[in-house]
Parts: C-alpha cells; structure tokens; sequence
C-alpha cells in the first residue's frame, strides 16, 4: 500500500514515467510483461547512428505497442507479423 501511495503522489508532482531496461533475457521479459501494476510495455533497439541534413540521427526499432505509446504511427507498410 506505502508503494501504491508513493507511486501516485509521484505521477501527481512529477507527471507519468517511463523506464529503458537493457540486455533483458526473455524469462525477464515475460515476468515484466506479467506485471499488473504495468499499464503498458514494448520493445526498441538502436539500430545504428547515422546523419540527416548534416544532423546527427539515431536510428531506432520499435514494436507497435511501443511506437503507440511515443504516438508514432506507420505511413507507409505494416509492422512485421513474424520474427524474421
């Protein structure tokens, strides 16, 4: 209950947060993707860096629920329906 209580006084002054976790091996992310008190979870990975413009650019994957989330939407093409 301490927890709950400290979470939302939190979220109130300090807005909602997000958390990057990395190197998570599947039975990690399974236990995550388990949790209730997650209301939402996805997948990213730099892909490379590169530059745009002569702007320099970090280029990213994300999965759909992710980029939902980020409120990034596909223009063009689909999402990827299988592992390869």
């Amino acid at each position: 209950m301490a927890i709950q209580c400290q979470k939302i006084q939190f979220i109130k002054d300090d807005g909602n947060w997000h958390i990057v976790i990395k190197n998570l091996d599947e039975k990690s992310i399974s236990e995550i993707n388990s949790r209730v008190d997650i209301a939402h979870h996805g997948r990213g990975q730099v892909v490379d860096n590169g530059e745009f413009k002569s702007k320099e650019i970090l280029i990213q994957g994300l999965d759909e629920e992710l980029a939902k989330q980020f409120s990034l939407e596909i223009i063009k093409g689909r999402y990827p329906i299988g592992e390869n």
